[in-house]
């Protein structure tokens, strides 16, 4: 059995024939056969933009919160960073949880 671009004659495989013009698509695939790894891991990356998009917001709401509120840091952050217990450091935190989402979202945009 031949796949597609692997076939030295790729007109006269088997498989080429039976499909016809029938379903471009299942041609296509065979064809792209050993770039499937490539495809699937800019799938992967896609999918994950998303996720890091919806962070966007996360450092203004530590602003409004934190900063111009009266609430604590959240607990994760302090948990992750524990210098961050002082009480003037939550506009710092801030800033450096934007400016993390920043680098994975360009390091996503990056390989993808």
């Amino acid at each position: 059995m031949c796949y597609g671009a692997a076939c030295l004659y790729v007109f006269w495989c088997p498989l080429y024939r039976r499909l016809g013009n029938k379903s471009v698509l299942a041609r296509v695939l065979l064809e792209s056969r050993s770039c499937w790894p490539h495809l699937t891991g800019i799938a992967g990356l896609s999918v994950l933009s998303l996720p890091l998009t919806l962070l966007y917001p996360l450092p203004l709401k530590i602003v409004v919160d934190s900063v111009l509120g009266t609430q604590p840091l959240p607990a994760w952050l302090v948990k992750t960073v524990p210098m961050l217990q002082a009480r003037g450091t939550a506009l710092e935190a801030a800033i450096a949880v934007l400016l993390g989402i920043a680098l994975l979202v360009g390091a996503q945009a990056l390989f993808t």
